[in-house]
């Protein structure tokens, strides 16, 4: 199993049900409740000590982006994120590979 670094700027929260949550915190300012309120950009977990990056986040590191973002991203800016990963690694898969048994073009 790969090991991941901990991010520096992360803080963890541990969930009722015993797990380790990693997340970026972005705190702001309410001016319609007068108080600071903060959001949270889930990154990963700890599981056995470790830290294991979620989707979005791992896709930021194979992409060369560590760290927190200066946002919030959106949920529409992670997504592509996402895809872009996703792109990369289907560029990498050889198209001339043989169809395996059980795929849908046997």
């Amino acid at each position: 199993m790969t090991t991941f670094q901990l991010p520096t700027e992360a803080k963890a929260l541990k969930g009722s049900n015993g797990v380790t949550y990693i997340f970026f915190d972005y705190p702001y300012w309410n001016s319609g409740k007068s108080m600071g309120l903060h959001n949270r950009l889930y990154i990963g977990k700890l599981i056995d000590g470790d830290f294991v990056p979620n989707l979005y986040y791992s896709a930021c590191l194979s992409l060369g982006n560590p760290g927190k973002p200066t946002t919030m991203p959106t949920k529409e800016e992670r997504f592509e994120v996402i895809k872009q990963q996703i792109e990369a690694q289907s560029k990498e898969v050889s198209p001339t590979e043989p169809a395996r048994k059980g795929d849908a073009s046997l």
